[in-house]
């Protein structure tokens, strides 16, 4: 089942244009990400009993994109701390020198 949280962040957008094809057809991916830009469009056939595809592209301005994935992890933390049961697992203790 494919998964669509992913990307999990607004900055890049990906879009998936690809189809499968019949058993025993030849895969053939082409992911491509236009320049200045982080959009992703990942097109072609997959043959319905393929294994996998894994490609890696470069991301523009990946310092944007790794404040954004730092700040959407932070908040999550925060989320998860705020919860009402979260108070038993999190205990602050005094530090005292001995």
């Amino acid at each position: 089942m494919p998964r669509h949280d992913w990307p999990p962040t607004s900055l890049i957008t990906l879009i998936n244009r690809t189809q499968t094809s019949p058993k025993g057809t030849e895969s053939r991916i082409v992911v491509y990400r236009p320049v200045g830009e982080n959009i992703v469009y990942v097109s072609g056939a997959c043959r319905l009993t393929a294994s996998g595809y894994y490609s890696s592209v470069a991301v523009h301005n990946p310092a944007a994109l790794f404040a954004g994935l730092f700040k959407d992890a932070l908040a999550q933390a925060r989320h998860r701390r705020n919860r009402p049961d979260a108070g038993d697992r999190l205990k602050y203790r005094e530090v005292t020198t001995a």
